[in-house]
């Protein structure tokens, strides 16, 4: 369930939800013991209940074209099937915070910088990954651009024990169609 709203004013945009969400039989990894190796099976139920909040600001003319700054907050209550442990179920995010803003460097140059700070369920890290990218357009329907994601290198798991990719390149041609 979710309700919400968007409020338009001029170069802003204002959006706020609240949500629910109500899920059972949810595929998890679950083991009766610490000495039983993980098993997947439907055993997992979870009530997510959140909010999310949204300011973004937009402009054709000046240096600052574009600012947006959201939240996501959720809490989540579970249940397992009695005499299982989880591995995943403290892994959802409880706190997310995005920045990001888009500049111009001249009529065809932009750069876009984010910033995404984000912590776990089990409270055990949080983290902030930043993004970089540097975009030219070649004409009005194509552009070449640089982007570095995860800019300073910062060791990061999203979900488990997986650790996510340090800093990673990609260059690319976009095309409007």
């Amino acid at each position: 369930y979710e309700l919400g709203g968007r409020y338009f004013y001029k170069d802003w945009l204002f959006s706020s939800a609240l949500f629910v969400r109500d899920a059972n039989r949810l595929i998890e990894w679950v083991r009766p013991d610490m000495f039983s190796p993980w098993q997947a099976n439907n055993f997992i139920e979870v009530v997510s209940r959140g909010a999310e909040t949204e300011i973004q600001w937009g402009s054709q003319k000046g240096w600052l074209r574009q600012f947006r700054l959201a939240y996501t907050y959720i809490a989540s209550g579970f249940s397992v099937m009695p005499g299982f442990e989880s591995r995943y179920v403290l892994e959802n995010l409880r706190h997310q915070l995005q920045a990001n803003v888009v500049l111009a460097a001249g009529a065809r140059n932009r750069l876009s910088i984010g910033l995404r700070a984000f912590e776990r369920e089990n409270r055990a890290e949080t983290f902030a990954v930043a993004d970089i990218q540097l975009e030219r357009d070649f004409s009005q329907k194509g552009s070449l651009y640089v982007q570095a994601t995860n800019f300073f290198n910062t060791p990061y798991r999203e979900i488990g024990t997986v650790p996510m990719p340090g800093r990673w390149w990609r260059a690319g041609l976009r095309f409007r169609i």
